[in-house]
């Protein structure tokens, strides 16, 4: 059964972040078949260069610092887990059907270059969903054009 306190648990996680893709977190919290927590949203420059000390992150120009990324984790039991691909998988179905929905374009941390699902990765971070970069606007808009095909040769 779906735990509601993670609505209000999302609202206080986006503070900061950019109102579209906030929008698109909040509508996939509440569809998604399971529970998941924001936990990590708009970050302060000396908070992405702690994650950095710590090797969890490797750049200062992270989407983070400008409320144009969030890191979205599933909660089974009460408890954050890492290791439950399904988990991610419903979380990243549930993160496009919104965005589709709300006509916003996003991009997920397991399919960096826009072409497939964690295909040809070097770097896969599931847990991050961003805004894409303004140059890679028309590349995300062709990923929807995509997974919209997928949708309708499926059915």
């Amino acid at each position: 059964m779906k735990d509601s306190s993670y609505a209000a648990r999302a609202e206080l996680a986006l503070l900061g972040v950019e109102a579209g893709l906030a929008r698109v977190v909040k509508l996939a919290v509440a569809r998604c078949k399971v529970d998941f927590q924001v936990i990590e949203g708009l970050r302060t420059i000396e908070r992405q260069r702690d994650l950095i000390a710590q090797g969890w992150s490797k750049t200062l120009n992270s989407r983070h610092l400008t409320g144009d990324a969030v890191d979205l984790v599933p909660v089974i039991a009460g408890e954050i887990t890492w290791g439950n691909m399904a988990a991610f998988d419903a979380i990243a179905e549930a993160m496009f059907s919104a965005a589709d929905e709300l006509g916003h374009l996003i991009q997920s941390g397991s399919d960096r270059n826009l072409n497939s699902f964690n295909a040809n990765q070097t770097v896969v971070d599931r847990p991050h969903w961003q805004n894409p970069y303004p140059f890679r606007i028309k590349d995300a808009g062709d990923a929807v054009a995509a997974r919209n095909e997928q949708k309708e040769a499926a059915k």
